[in-house]
């Protein structure tokens, strides 16, 4: 909104013409263009309305109920660097590890561990199409609530394939953010 921001106050009710709106991952960005038309409504009871407890990412955030995960695409173990939290690719037993993505090099002692899943899942028996998800080890843990660290990878898949009836709450890549069981 830029050169528009001083037309608008905090706590007044405008009306906005010809603006564009983008979707910026899990947010909604409105933004002015030179032909935008900001105009303040007067109707005092338009300065009443109150949004009741929906907070916008309950609204906004796409979900699926699940019966069960058909399948275990794959399960990987990996580094993460510490200055950008990308994967590193380089497996190695030095002492360093230089990331292929910022280029910082770092102690791989204290990069953190990470685990990776990438399943398929059906919404229902009738739904012939799968849905492809990946899930990190912060909501792997809050779904099989054991230590991942130190459980084999089939103690996961077995965990995880005998989950029955949740929702997944996941962002526009499919990345899945939170597990409601």
């Amino acid at each position: 909104m830029g050169k528009n921001i001083q037309e608008v106050n905090v706590e007044e009710v405008y009306s906005f013409k010809q603006v564009r709106l983008r979707r910026d991952g899990q947010r909604t960005v409105l933004n002015t263009t030179v032909d935008t038309v900001i105009e303040k409504k007067l109707d005092a009871n338009l300065k009443q309305l109150v949004v009741e407890s929906a907070t916008p990412q309950e609204e906004s955030e796409p979900n699926i109920k699940v019966d069960s995960i058909y399948s275990i695409e794959e399960l990987s173990r990996f580094k993460q660097c510490l200055h950008c939290n990308k994967k590193v690719k380089q497996v190695t037993v030095s002492a360093v590890i230089k990331c292929d993505h910022c280029g910082h090099v770092v102690r791989n002692s204290s990069c953190k561990e990470n685990l990776m899943a990438k399943f398929l899942v059906q919404n229902d028996n009738s739904d012939e199409r799968f849905h492809h998800f990946v899930i990190f080890q912060e909501v792997l843990q809050q779904m099989i609530g054991n230590s991942l660290q130190t459980m084999t990878d089939d103690m996961i898949f077995e965990k995880l394939l005998l989950l029955n009836n949740f929702t997944i709450y996941y962002n526009n890549q499919n990345i899945v953010k939170r597990v409601a069981m």
